[in-house]
């Protein structure tokens, strides 16, 4: 599967996953790092409405500070305002 059908397969089902919430509802993705919660940030940018992201350090490495921040960056310059 290429990177661009993986997206597909993950913003489909993020949409699958909110169709029931009313359309400007919030949505909060948790975020560690690794490339499914970062792929999954990436789907929501492109959801219509407010996004703010948990960034979670589960401190499973000995790095896992380092990983939190890059995230939170990653998620900065995916233009989502709401990072904690």
């Amino acid at each position: 599967m290429s990177q661009v059908e993986a997206e597909l397969r993950v913003q489909r089902a993020v949409e699958a996953c909110l169709a029931d919430l009313p359309p400007d509802a919030p949505v909060l993705v948790a975020v560690s790092g690794g490339a499914d919660s970062l792929a999954l940030a990436r789907a929501a940018v492109r959801l219509d409405r407010p996004i703010s992201v948990g960034i979670v350090d589960h401190r499973l490495q000995p790095d896992s500070g380092g990983v939190a921040r890059r995230a939170a960056e990653v998620c900065s310059h995916l233009g989502i305002d709401g990072v904690y």
